[in-house]
């Protein structure tokens, strides 16, 4: 089984953190019975998608349901029933993001909701400053007046939603129990100007205060592992071990666990081997902040 687990207590964390945990005991069960997602949604008159939503944890499942579930499973065991639904009666509180939910879609709510029970994050960004760590001044330069064809570009009203939602987020970096936070981040991101040229000095300045408590690197244009094309993503650290990826393009994002991550984590790895380091990112990152200030005299 996914957790091993025939009673006792929950993992820990948020109600997505849970919901996501039962997912994936649902998952392994539906796979140990030779069963497709279809075949387990025609068995209770509901869609595969239905049954691969509540696998991937993107919706509360009632306990009726998980009832019904469980008996396609052949799940007898007393224990094991009443563990699962411990998961599901958790998972369908509701946390902070949940009323952000038609606002950030629902790949992204499950991603902060993990994001938010994380105790390691590992974060490649070659589009932007990483959310985690972008002012408020950032923020609004990108989802309002990056450009017509960014997909930032959102709009005044939502754009303040999406704020509202990454302030949010940052919250975790203050918690005395905060998770781990390393990144790397193209030399693009650090040279391209956002907004003005005062919001970008200052956004470069505020990362500059946080390579004391993260590990933040820069990958520079002229890397040993030569010219690579690579999206952004992000590698969450579960509590009690387990990695979940996160990756946003264009139209889509997606989550991946288990198997499914760990090219993300080896990519992670790859690109702090070839990163600059520590010093030498935050060298590079004061050379531009003093050309920036060049620019406004």
């Amino acid at each position: 089984m996914a957790g091993g687990v025939e009673g006792g207590d929950l993992p820990g964390g948020n109600p997505q953190l849970r919901r996501h945990a039962l997912g994936s005991e649902l998952r392994e069960l539906r796979v140990r019975r030779g069963m497709t997602a279809e075949e387990v949604g025609g068995a209770l008159d509901r869609s595969g998608s239905w049954v691969s939503r509540i696998e991937g944890g993107k919706i509360r499942i009632r306990t009726r349901e998980l009832s019904d579930l469980l008996d396609v499973y052949g799940v007898a065991n007393h224990s094991r029933r009443a563990y699962l639904e411990r998961l599901a009666i958790e998972g369908r509180q509701k946390a902070w993001w949940s009323a952000y939910r038609d606002v950030v879609g629902e790949n992204y709510s499950v991603y902060i909701g993990l994001e938010d029970s994380a105790e390691r994050i590992f974060e490649y960004q070659e589009r932007a400053v990483p959310g985690l760590l972008q002012t408020e001044a950032y923020m609004r330069a990108l989802f309002v007046s990056y450009g017509p064809i960014s997909k930032w570009a959102v709009g005044a009203e939502k754009a303040e939603q999406l704020i509202r939602v990454r302030l949010a987020r940052q919250g975790i970096l203050r918690r005395a129990s905060r998770p781990r936070l390393s990144a790397v981040i193209d030399e693009s991101v650090v040279r391209r100007v956002v907004g003005d040229v005062s919001v970008h000095r200052d956004q470069l300045s505020a990362l500059l205060a946080s390579f004391d408590s993260m590990d933040i690197r820069v990958f520079p244009f002229r890397s040993s592992g030569g010219s690579v094309v690579i999206p952004s993503f992000v590698v969450l650290g579960a509590p009690g071990g387990g990695n979940v990826a996160y990756e946003e393009h264009l139209s889509r994002s997606a989550l991946y666990d288990g198997r499914s991550a760990l090219p993300y984590v080896q990519m992670a790895d790859w690109l702090k081997s070839h990163a600059l380091s520590s010093r030498h990112s935050e060298r590079l990152i004061s050379k531009v902040i003093d050309e920036l200030g060049a620019w406004e005299t």
